[in-house]
């Protein structure tokens, strides 16, 4: 039985040695085990970030597509209704300058209605305007005798008074 224990004894022994010698690494190896540990991780975060930044990129050309597309269909669109929007102010202008032409023609009839429509006021017109045909044919004929006075005689020029409607 002695062997038999000496060699369990013996086994434990073995893998006791075994399992000491597994547990037991160097420093050295341990740290660059930590290192490499380090070093995937960081290499896992590179590879996060460039995917990351990558799809940022991408969404940022995709927004600035959408943007461009937009701003595209905008202009066309005020393209296609510049003719309508042209056509609506021309008619707005339009209307109001021939209203501006009504309400300036109507104040000119009402103008002529006031002054046409006082029969004192045509009297007193249609006088002012025979005395003013009295005063021109008054200063024809002082005219016409002060030319036949200075003219001297003989030079062969006549004047002509031709007498008017009233025999003057």
């Amino acid at each position: 039985m002695k062997k038999w224990i000496v060699g369990l004894l013996g086994g434990a022994l073995v893998i006791a040695g075994v399992v000491v010698l597994a547990g037991c690494e160097s420093a050295d190896n341990a740290a660059a085990r930590r290192a490499n540990a380090e070093a995937s991780l960081e290499v896992a975060r590179g590879q996060a970030y460039a995917e990351r930044a990558a799809a940022d990129a991408a969404a940022a050309s995709e927004r600035a597509a959408t943007r461009e597309a937009a701003r595209d269909a905008s202009h066309q669109r005020a393209l296609e209704l510049l003719p309508y929007v042209l056509l609506i102010w021309g008619g707005l202008l339009l209307v109001g300058f021939a209203a501006f032409v009504v309400w300036d023609l109507r104040a000119l009839r009402e103008r002529q209605t006031a002054a046409g429509s006082d029969p004192a006021l045509l009297f007193h017109l249609e006088r002012l305007q025979l005395e003013q045909a009295e005063r021109d044919r008054e200063i024809w004929r002082v005219l016409g005798l002060l030319a036949r006075r200075t003219l001297p005689a003989g030079v062969g020029t006549e004047v002509t008074i031709y007498p008017d409607r009233e025999g003057r």
